[in-house]
């Protein structure tokens, strides 16, 4: 039912996009702990995994109309759109954004 090369996937472009932030941001507040990116290295490429676990899911539903299909790749890359979205919401919460 879930395809792990989509999982692999979700979780390579979520860890992408959090190295991508954290590498691009300004200089961490001295306050936090020195770990204080475990966090969103943890939450984001999770949160990508769980999102392409969506997109398998609802890609792996039978159907031969090609507007059906169509909707239900739209509706699987917006599901996995947003899924990675609240993961680097959750995963950059406390840290960069209070």
């Amino acid at each position: 039912m879930f395809n792990r090369n989509r999982i692999l996937i979700g979780t390579s472009i979520g860890l992408a996009f959090v190295i991508f932030f954290l590498v691009t941001a300004s200089k961490p507040n001295t306050e936090w702990n020195s770990a204080w990116w475990l966090k969103p290295m943890l939450v984001v490429p999770l949160a990508g995994a769980l999102g392409a676990i969506a997109f398998s899911m609802l890609v792996s539903i039978k159907t031969n109309a090609g507007w059906k299909k169509m909707a239900l790749y739209l509706l699987a890359g917006l599901v996995f759109i947003i899924a990675l979205w609240m993961g680097m919401v959750v995963g950059l919460d406390g840290t960069y954004w209070n």
